[in-house]
């Protein structure tokens, strides 16, 4: 499993990050001066401009990918440009995004958010290179199912903003195949219980309290707390 971390943190975490193979998700590009991370995935700002109440940003965006696409490594993925918390709308807008970023060869996932509905989504995965699970925690119930959708078709899985070690456990449980969390940046505690729990595989046991979803098949599965 592939693990990333938000972008913007001290150089002690990113030193320790580096150490111990966890990657950046980035909404915008390093300083000139910084290295980029060998293990990065690229953001598209969606979410920072939703937090704070505004419109998509579409020329910050293309500003964005064009430094990276020309300074950066490939990404392990990139998001494309999607409309939080807006299902089907979400899914017509990044279908033609997809369209418009041909030039860039990047492994563009899907953002999935509530609402969408999973035969469209299935009728046109192969436009995409994986699906990324955003939404609400109440949406991130599903994901077991969504891992199942993008494996079938032979896609990676990503939950993103696994922002407690209880989404930590369940993102490995579902086993999907990357996660980003901001979980570690807070304090120097939480970076190493962070990585702690990566490595050990451990978690507390209340945090492992899982049931069953049967509408959504077999293997799919929720927290209850």
């Amino acid at each position: 499993m592939k693990i990333f971390v938000g972008g913007g943190s001290s150089k002690r975490t990113r030193r320790v990050l580096r150490e111990n193979g966890i990657g950046e998700m980035l909404v915008n590009p390093l300083s000139k001066t910084q290295e980029c991370p060998s293990l990065w995935a690229f953001d598209n700002g969606a979410f920072v401009n939703w937090k704070e109440g505004k419109p998509f940003d579409s020329a910050k965006f293309q500003r964005w990918l064009e430094y990276a696409y020309r300074n950066y490594p490939r990404p392990y993925l990139a998001v494309l440009p999607d409309k939080v918390g807006e299902g089907m709308k979400s899914f017509e807008f990044s279908l033609k995004w997809k369209e418009t970023l041909t030039l860039y060869d990047w492994p563009w996932y899907l953002a999935l958010q509530d609402g969408m509905e999973s035969a469209a989504v299935i009728g046109e995965i192969d436009k995409v290179s994986g699906l990324f699970l955003g939404g609400t925690d109440d949406f991130k119930k599903q994901a077991g199912y969504w891992k199942k959708i993008a494996h079938h078709s032979n896609r990676p899985f990503h939950y993103a903003r696994a922002g407690t070690l209880g989404k930590l456990a369940h993102a490995i449980m579902i086993g999907a195949d990357s996660l980003d969390s901001a979980f570690p940046l807070w304090t120097k505690d939480r970076l190493f219980a962070f990585i702690q729990a990566l490595s050990q595989q451990q978690f507390p046991q209340e945090l492992l309290i899982f049931e069953k979803l049967p509408q959504y098949g077999a293997g799919a599965f929720t927290q209850i707390k």
